[in-house]
């Protein structure tokens, strides 16, 4: 598509995403020939014609898409139902609405996963800009299914797995989370050469109470670098009514550099006190060849005045590989500028140097 054509499709081109996206065949690539910011609805992946299908800058291009400003409490840039969606070379924006929803709290993210698709995200930046509401923001979301998702015959993945998530050398920047989820859904989140700064966590869990479906949350990192003003990871639910709710949580973490903008701990653990043994027996943690800026890996809060201590590197067993402690940046970073932050503020201190993302590969 381009921005610039007047009228209907020439040879292919087109003047709007909506234009291109109804055009679209399964396997179709859209190419976007501009260098501006581009205001758009939801980009629902919700037709048989739009399996498969990649959505990618054009050459010499750089487009800007942002979502349009909308009265509705969930919102995203793009819903992947059972399909495949596959982003290059995009400059994704996500702000907070200018006034709270009359019907719920905000909530808005890049990519919205609500049936067994899968969304790969290749050499793109994200930025999330709270603005001056309280909305949740996220890079993506996972949730319910029920009343949205069109059923497919084949989805991209069996509904045991759940959906996919894929970043390949992305920038991710600002205010929210990498992903979060309030539903009792299995998915996967793998992150690979890619830099997380962002004022919330990497993955955020709130368990919900309804029966949880077979199979677990898989999480990989490798070759990752974050900076994060909430945790690694975060498990949380308000119920003590037992581990029906909770899905596995399982971690592999590689060749990845983690450092914390404040006192949090990598991971948190919160519920309820019958709860706490099922969270902690539920998540797992593998990794080698990482360096942590942590000093509390895991700290359980059971809902009380008296939460247990949080576990150093020495007290947990899943860090006996690892000797890497102590990590931090070059420079100080200003978690005011989050959104404006480059990769090259996130050069590692000289003993910290290859663990992470190459950050001279990164987008700018």
């Amino acid at each position: 598509m381009e921005k610039d054509i007047q009228g209907w499709a020439a040879n292919g081109v087109y003047p709007t995403l909506v234009m291109a996206r109804g055009a679209a065949q399964p396997g179709d690539t859209i190419a976007i020939r501009s260098n501006e910011e581009l205001v758009l609805e939801t980009f629902a992946l919700d037709q048989k014609a739009l399996q498969n299908v990649t959505i990618k800058a054009a050459r010499k291009s750089k487009p800007a898409l942002k979502l349009a400003e909308t009265a509705t409490a969930r919102a995203a840039l793009f819903r992947v139902h059972d399909w495949r969606l596959q982003l290059e070379g995009l400059d994704l924006r996500l702000e907070g609405p200018s006034e709270e929803p009359a019907n719920g709290q905000a909530t808005r993210a890049a990519i919205d996963l609500v049936g067994n698709g899968e969304c790969l995200m290749k050499d793109c930046t994200v930025t999330l800009i709270r603005g001056e509401g309280k909305a949740d923001l996220s890079l993506a979301m996972v949730t319910t299914a029920s009343g949205l998702v069109m059923k497919s015959a084949m989805p991209a993945r069996p509904p045991e797995k759940g959906p996919r998530l894929v970043l390949t050398n992305c920038l991710v920047r600002g205010e929210g989370d990498l992903m979060a989820c309030k539903v009792s859904r299995p998915f996967a989140l793998e992150v690979q050469q890619s830099l997380v700064a962002l004022s919330g966590s990497a993955l955020n869990v709130d368990i919900g109470e309804e029966k949880a479906p077979e199979g677990q949350v898989c999480f990989t990192l490798k070759q990752t670098t974050t900076w994060l003003g909430g945790n690694v990871v975060r498990m949380a639910t308000a119920t003590d009514k037992g581990p029906k709710g909770v899905v596995p949580v399982a971690v592999d973490a590689s060749e990845s550099l983690f450092v914390p903008q404040g006192t949090a701990a990598m991971v948190h653990l919160i519920g309820g006190e019958t709860m706490m043994e099922s969270l902690k027996d539920k998540f797992s943690w593998k990794g080698q060849e990482n360096a942590f800026g942590y000093s509390s890996l895991l700290a359980r809060d059971p809902g009380t005045t008296d939460p247990s201590p949080p576990l150093g590197p020495e007290k947990w067993k899943a860090f006996e590989s690892e000797s890497s402690f102590g990590a931090k940046f070059e420079a100080m970073l200003n978690r005011e500028c989050l959104p404006k932050l480059k990769p090259e503020d996130f050069r590692p201190a000289e003993s910290f140097l290859g663990k992470g993302a190459t950050l001279e590969r990164l987008p700018r």
